[in-house]
């Protein structure tokens, strides 16, 4: 009781010992001062480490975003400390860059995970998202990227989970007598292998409560095999087969049916008429891809006074992955450059048969006619369903309006508004000229090497050509455009 009455000498120096201690005023008791003062300085310390490692962080990613080589972080940092920027007095050698990324890495993906996991305030469930993925070898080894595609202040955005490796090997099993190889078992390949990789790369990546909110996937062709779609919906526990479905991009669809009409599968005549024109294009790629030919063109459009709609473009072969748009691309390169290719022909290779192929009305109205035709769904289709807020499902509703624009242009007129390239050449075209350079009448090589003679130790081959003027082109465009 005395001491809490506070009529106990032991009390009075137990609070002056307490007060001083407290207000550091007791010289026996510079310990704790001292611990004070230096946990101060630790403090401002680590205040100008963080604020250094955030420039270095910065320095790094501003790197990455200038798509530059981990050599050029020295530079970018030596540019910042020009500029007054603190980045401290170590840890500027290219060596730390890797380490930075790994670091924003995993900052990166806790936030991602936090992000996927908070539960919405409108639905009060996490954000909902599709996934998508591809394979693709950039140099030896093949990796497969894992992208999630989800919804962020209202503006769709891809997030990058991992690129794995796809393909692994082990040595087979079993006893290896001399002069006997091990057989190294590849894996990695099949659909259940790749399903599983993408589910198990999310788990890894964030957690397995992420995988609540997958919503969708959208994969392309090798992707869409049956036994893809359904070791999938295993990994996720999914048993609905009307959602639960491997979606594939739109475009790659109208590819394929491009495809399918250049291999002949909807109808020998378009498929004839198509292989026939890309076959004429092809021989100018073939003259003119490399060596001295190329090397004449350049020089032939460097040093003569073509209009401004002649320009030069490099030609390029058919693609075999996106047959539809690259051939596409060709044919509006010839558009503008195909007189520099005729007028460098004739001076530096000319060649009779092939003047009639590459410089004749009917391929330069044909190859018009058909970049018109091709432009509403090649252009004007794809890229509308390429747009952000655009459904797949769309390609339905939209396809049959771009099939009955195309329709729309039967009978064939070459003056028609409806097909631009073809009727503001076909005036010059009637007259020889496409765009200034002299075109021949259109002649069509039907059958070569139909026989041989030998005169006087001399072999004579005969082959076998049909005249084709513009009607003929207009008959042979309504047979293909239907299809």
């Amino acid at each position: 009781m005395s001491v809490l009455n506070g009529k106990c000498d032991y009390w009075y120096r137990k609070k002056s010992m307490i007060k001083q201690h407290l207000a550091l005023g007791d010289k026996e008791n510079m310990l704790h001062y001292n611990a004070s003062e230096f946990a101060k300085e630790l403090k401002k310390k680590q205040k100008r480490v963080d604020h250094v490692t955030q420039n270095l962080v910065r320095v790094a990613l501003g790197v990455c975003e200038m798509n530059s080589a981990g050599c050029h972080f020295e530079t970018a940092v030596a540019n910042h400390i020009a500029t007054g920027s603190d980045l401290g007095d170590i840890g500027h050698s290219r060596k730390l860059f890797p380490d930075l990324l790994k670091a924003s890495e995993i900052w990166l993906d806790k936030e991602v995970e936090k992000f996927l996991c908070r539960p919405l305030k409108s639905t009060g469930i996490p954000p909902h998202y599709y996934v998508t993925a591809d394979k693709a070898t950039l140099n030896r080894i093949t990796n497969q990227a894992i992208v999630i595609v989800t919804m962020v202040d209202s503006c769709r955005k891809a997030i990058l989970v991992k690129a794995p490796e796809v393909y692994s090997s082990r040595s087979g099993d079993g006893d290896a007598k001399e002069n006997d190889a091990y057989v190294d078992e590849v894996s990695g390949s099949h659909a259940e292998d790749l399903a599983n990789g993408i589910v198990e790369c999310i788990k890894d990546q964030y957690c397995a409560d992420v995988l609540q909110g997958w919503q969708g996937t959208s994969c392309d062709g090798p992707y869409q095999a049956k036994y893809f779609e359904k070791s999938l919906n295993s990994a996720l526990a999914r048993t609905d087969d009307t959602f639960d479905v491997v979606v594939w991009d739109p475009p790659p669809w109208i590819d394929l049916a491009m495809k399918d009409v250049k291999d002949g599968k909807i109808s020998e005549d378009a498929s004839s008429y198509l292989n026939r024109i890309i076959k004429r294009t092809m021989k100018l790629h073939t003259k003119f891809n490399r060596g001295k030919m190329f090397q004449q063109v350049k020089s032939v459009a460097n040093h003569n006074a073509y209009g401004k709609d002649v320009k030069f473009k490099v030609l390029s072969g058919t693609c075999g992955t996106r047959f539809s748009t690259s051939q596409y691309s060709e044919f509006l390169k010839l558009t503008e450059s195909l007189p520099l290719y005729i007028d460098t022909f004739r001076k530096y290779g000319y060649d009779e048969d092939d003047e009639y192929e590459i410089a004749g009305k009917d391929f330069v109205v044909d190859r018009l006619a058909l970049t018109d035709l091709m432009r509403p769904a090649m252009v004007d289709l794809l890229v509308s369903l390429q747009g952000l807020y655009v459904p797949s499902w769309k390609i339905c509703l939209w396809w049959p309006k771009v099939r009955q624009r195309i329709q729309k242009c039967i009978p064939i007129s070459f003056d028609s508004p409806d097909l631009p390239l073809t009727s503001n050449n076909i005036r010059d075209i009637r007259k020889g000229k496409f765009k200034g350079t002299k075109v021949v009448p259109g002649w069509l090589k039907v059958e070569k090497n139909v026989s041989e003679e030998v005169s006087d130790g001399k072999k004579t081959t005969t082959t076998k050509w049909r005249a084709r003027d513009l009607k003929d082109c207009r008959v042979d465009l309504e047979v293909f455009v239907p299809q």
